[in-house]
């Protein structure tokens, strides 16, 4: 009987507490919806932006189990494209629970101040650059005949692209003429019709250290040959260090791991029959493909993995025969 009674005075509630529970939730309840409209509102303006947000459940939520899709969310990665970095800082220096921002860059901008304005702004953050796939032109060797495509040109990314690499370039002390040639063709729009699309590449490298790595290629038609001049500009901390003439007879360029080492090296592979490239093939310990061309990918340029670098900056008989034949019109 006295156990029954104890049992009963447990489950009593006085009206005191019944009011300070309520109020309790209440409270939570109350403070639950006004972080679900900041959330949101973050999301509104980072997506304002052109960014994307990616969110995941918080555990202290009880509005979760009853509206999943706008309660209990908090935003852990975004996504935006690097030319609206700057104005993205203070919005997303004020989202708590950020781990992850992801800058896709186009090449059309420098990557610096933004990209490292950001990683002071988040020290708890992880900041990913990442290459934006490289639209295809879409045009032949005609490209700036018609006034309509002109205009479209000119307001084009992938001009702004050419414009920025070329500017860059032109500050190396050991470029090529026949690089300058390629990248002004580009930059001009004066495309062959068998153009082949850009490859962009942005690494991170050791010491914080970010590479972007751009390969054009051009296609020329004779009337006994068909050979793709093709050249590429590597460019750390926003200044070019290196740039190679890659020209080459049946081969194409290949951004990978190369050696097994991990790290991402810029290679040209040949794919003409073992006869050809007899003299300048070199194949790797484990590896039977035949490469022209393999090069660690560092800070201060590109390093050759092979015996001979035969498309070595200061070697100017190289391209000697890669002289393109570029129209001369009027920029």
């Amino acid at each position: 009987m006295a156990k029954a009674r104890g049992i009963r005075r447990f489950l009593r509630f006085s009206l005191r507490s019944l009011v300070l529970l309520t109020l309790v939730v209440a409270t939570w309840l109350g403070y639950e919806v006004h972080q679900a409209r900041s959330v949101e509102r973050q999301a509104e303006a980072i997506r304002a932006l052109r960014g994307e947000v990616e969110f995941e459940p918080s555990p202290r939520s009880l509005l979760r189990f009853f509206e999943p899709s706008t309660y209990g969310r908090r935003a852990t990665i975004v996504s935006l494209p690097g030319e609206n970095v700057r104005q993205a800082i203070s919005l997303l220096a004020g989202v708590p629970a950020l781990r992850e921002v992801q800058v896709a860059y186009d090449g059309t901008s420098d990557l610096n101040p933004g990209m490292s304005n950001l990683c002071d702004a988040l020290p708890g953050a992880t900041v990913v650059p990442m290459a934006s796939p490289v639209e295809e032109v879409g045009f032949g060797w005609d490209l700036l005949h018609e006034r309509a495509q002109i205009s479209f040109w000119d307001s084009s990314r992938a001009k702004r692209r050419y414009e920025r690499f070329a500017e860059k370039a032109s500050q190396l002390p050991t470029m090529r003429p026949s690089i300058v040639r390629y990248l002004d063709a580009h930059r001009r729009g004066f495309l062959r019709e068998w153009y082949l699309p850009d490859d962009y590449r942005i690494l991170r490298l050791h010491d914080d250290l970010v590479a972007e790595v751009l390969v054009i290629s051009l296609h020329e038609m004779a009337h006994s040959y068909s050979e793709v001049h093709r050249a590429a500009v590597l460019v750390v901390g926003d200044r070019c260090v290196d740039a190679r003439d890659l020209t080459a007879l049946e081969s194409h360029v290949i951004i990978g791991d190369i050696d097994g080492d991990g790290k991402v090296d810029l290679a040209l592979e040949s794919t003409a029959s073992p006869r050809a490239h007899v003299d300048r093939a070199h194949q790797l310990s484990g590896d039977d493909r035949r490469w022209l061309a393999v090069y660690a990918i560092e800070p201060s340029g590109l390093r050759s993995l092979l015996p001979v670098d035969h498309f070595r900056p200061q070697d100017s008989a190289v391209g000697a025969h890669a002289a393109i034949h570029i129209d001369a019109r009027p920029k």
